[in-house]
């Protein structure tokens, strides 16, 4: 999918993606990812393919800072207003695609990102591997939960 179109999918299943984070299974990697993080108070954390706020929410209590970026607009708009009703003041939310983030280099300790990565192209992949390493602060954490794959009975791998 192209940036844009991709883009207008996930505006139009905010409310599809908010009844998966809700569900046990992913809540249950969500806590799996952010035991693999080890937050600490002083962190600065980027969760990258943000959604609805399954991660970010959960680990706003025990960081400084947290970074959601998603490149849907609909969806920063309904984690801005999760955020707000839970009282958490210290997520920043902003519309951006893992392939471009707009932080500057090594700005955050921990990068988690959470079935986000699976939607890119594999250039893109590289490339957003690649970004998150760029804002990582030196001895900086990158947690992956994904599946990564393509259909092909060529590859053992599959």
């Amino acid at each position: 999918m192209r940036t844009g179109s991709h883009r207008n999918y996930w505006d139009a299943h905010v409310a599809d993606a908010e009844l998966l984070a809700r569900s046990e299974g992913f809540r249950d990697l969500r806590d799996r990812l952010i035991d693999h993080a080890h937050p600490r108070p002083e962190h600065t954390v980027l969760d990258l393919g943000s959604g609805t706020g399954l991660v970010a929410l959960s680990i706003a209590p025990q960081v400084d800072t947290v970074w959601a970026m998603d490149i849907s607009p609909a969806m920063c708009d309904y984690l801005r207003t999760k955020a707000e009703s839970a009282g958490h003041d210290n997520i920043k939310v902003a519309v951006a695609s893992a392939v471009s983030l707009p932080l500057v280099e090594h700005s955050v300790d921990v990068v988690i990102s959470n079935y986000c990565l699976h939607h890119l192209r594999d250039s893109d992949k590289r490339r957003a591997a690649l970004e998150a390493m760029r804002v990582l602060r030196p001895g900086g954490k990158l947690v992956i939960g994904d599946m990564m794959f393509r259909v092909s009975i060529g590859d053992a791998r599959d």
